[in-house]
């Protein structure tokens, strides 16, 4: 059956013949239909949709039509409709999770003149134009008037897309626009007044961070090696310089531009450079920021390093000097991912959402596996953390582990192991297991420590499925599964492993361990789907009653199954049973 949407689609992608059809059919569809045909250039869909149909189309029909530069459909709307035109050409493309048929259009100035003889554009518009049509179109609008003056984000855009000739035509008319008495000191345009911003003016493009004041462009030509546009905007004269130039730089690896800033440039240079250059392995320009720049080394930078697993990185970064104090924002021993303000990036940092580390070196080191920069470091006098086990036997890095118990005696915590059994670490689980190198808690949890261990460890396999973990689980902790574990235990393992679809994991602990089969149990299968344990659990006669309510937000939010909670009792705080 044909919807509103499919006919919007044909409608957008210009198929006249298949659109009558649907018309002649019956068939429905939006004014999104009108939109997208003007948005797309096809002109006959649009006179069509106008003259034998009803929907009409939206103010997005003339702006769209004017952005792509069709000006016999623009100039058809202004004067057959009445919807208009957005002053600042800013609107939502008709169904944009699709990608329908366009005409490529060669009228764009034309159609720049029909909607500035409607309506007074603005500097959203402005830069739209100049985005879409190019030089030959920014020139047009401001000979014939239409654009007063040169703006911040058209300066920006012209460095952005690297095109230079646009460059040169901006700061032209910069410096036209602004004569001055000749000076070796740098300038900015004047601003207007400030205004008071309101979710109107930003709707329409309108920024606070438009203003001349907040022109930092040169930032973002060093992250591009753009060094034609670095050397248009130094002599320019222009203040638009900062501090994160360097730092982009040297994130991309610039080093021609590192040396030309360096050389003609003085705005400074921020903190996380190094960091960064670090995080992307760019040995080279670590050591110019260092031996020609005179950078210390940063904590960050170190920890990135070791956690990158760049060795001679490291070994050189040993010998820098970090000038002898901690600051709060590079701190030596909290350790945590950063992200960096950055205009574009290349990816984070391995598998996380930062773009560089701080903290200890040692623990990142033994995070990533990387065992001989975690030995360089601790025989460098780096502290070997108490946490670094963790993040051994969590990230599966067993030569680590090894390591961490056999010579420092280090013990994992209880998640960590339980993360390393979700994530199917199973040759980390057996030395964890078979050595009993997991920490004891508080000693509020000592009464029941070992069940809390045993009851998530348990759980976790049953959401592994992997049923050689679960030997390895039992064969560590003296416990009869059948008859010693607690109801809403072994309740909880069959919806977990039912809701993850681990048929052979569910068959295990039913004709196994006896463990019974609830309503909840199936209720787990239902919402994920899993019907071939629904098949399952459709052979084994009635369900037993289950110790959970199958409207108890807690039972479904997994998160849960690792959480201690805790109670007073006798005026002491105690762990209270799993699950309950």
């Amino acid at each position: 059956l044909a919807t509103a949407k499919m006919m919007d689609l044909v409608a957008m992608s210009g198929d006249l013949e298949l659109l009558i059809w649907l018309h002649e059919a019956g068939a429905a569809c939006t004014s999104a239909a009108m939109d997208g045909a003007a948005m797309n250039g096809h002109d006959d869909v649009v006179i069509f949709l106008h003259s034998m149909r009803t929907e009409g189309c939206t103010i997005v029909a003339a702006t769209a039509a004017a952005v792509h530069g069709h000006a016999s459909i623009v100039r058809f709307l202004l004067e057959r409709r009445t919807e208009g035109i957005q002053p600042s050409l800013r609107f939502k493309v008709p169904h944009g999770e699709h990608t329908t048929l366009s005409v490529c259009s060669s009228t764009h100035l034309e159609a720049v003149d029909l909607v500035a003889a409607t309506v007074e554009l603005t500097d959203a518009a402005f830069k739209t134009i100049a985005k879409t049509a190019g030089l030959m179109a920014l020139q047009h609008v401001y000979t014939c008037g239409y654009l007063k003056k040169m703006t911040k984000p058209l300066l920006e855009l012209a460095v952005a897309t690297q095109d230079h000739a646009m460059l040169r035509y901006v700061l032209g008319c910069i410096d036209h626009e602004n004569p001055r008495a000749p000076s070796d000191g740098e300038w900015l345009p004047p601003d207007a007044p400030r205004e008071t911003v309101s979710i109107e003016s930003l709707r329409d493009g309108v920024s606070p961070f438009d203003r001349w004041e907040h022109c930092n462009v040169m930032e973002l030509a060093a992250l591009n090696g753009d060094m034609t546009s670095l050397k248009l905007l130094h002599e320019s004269r222009l203040r638009v310089g900062s501090s994160r130039a360097i730092v982009y730089a040297a994130y991309r690896g610039h080093m021609d531009v590192l040396e030309w800033l360096h050389k003609h440039r003085s705005d400074g240079c921020d903190e996380d450079a190094m960091a960064l250059a670090a995080a992307r392995g760019h040995y080279d320009v670590v050591r110019w920021l260092h031996e020609v720049y005179g950078l210390w080394r940063t904590h960050a930078a170190l920890a990135t390093a070791a956690y990158t697993g760049h060795l001679a990185m490291v070994m050189y970064l040993l010998d820098v000097p970090t000038g002898g104090v901690d600051t709060w924002t590079d701190p030596a021993d909290e350790n945590s991912g950063l992200g960096a303000i950055l205009p574009a990036r290349d990816g984070y940092l391995g598998g996380s959402w930062s773009d560089y580390v701080r903290g200890s070196a040692v623990y990142w080191a033994a995070s990533q596996g990387h065992l001989e920069i975690l030995q360089l470091l601790v025989a460098r006098g780096h502290e070997m953390p108490p946490t670094a086990m963790n993040e051994a036997v969590e990230n599966g890095h067993l030569h680590i582990m090894r390591h961490l118990h056999e010579s420092f005696d280090q013990r994992c915590n209880r998640r960590s192991i339980v993360d390393a059994v979700l994530k199917h670490q199973i040759d980390v689980v057996a030395y964890v297991l078979s050595h009993h190198c997991w920490q004891r808690g508080s000693p509020m949890l000592d009464d029941e420590e070992s069940d809390i261990t045993l009851h998530m460890l348990l759980v976790a396999t049953a959401r592994s499925g992997r049923l050689d973990i679960l030997e390895l689980v039992c064969g560590a902790f003296p416990i009869h599964l059948p008859t010693q574990l607690p109801r809403r235990v072994s309740e909880r393992m069959m919806i977990r492993a039912a809701s993850y679809g681990h048929l052979g994991m569910l068959q295990h602990l039913h004709n196994v361990c006896g463990f019974k089969w609830t309503s909840v149990v199936q209720e787990a299968a239902i919402r994920r789907g899993r019907k071939k344990v629904l098949r399952y659990l459709s052979t084994l006669g009635p369900a037993d009653t289950s110790v959970y309510d199958v409207d108890d937000r807690d039972l479904w939010r997994e998160m849960n199954d690792f959480i201690v909670s805790m109670t007073v009792v006798d005026g002491h705080w105690r762990a209270r049973s799993m699950y309950n």
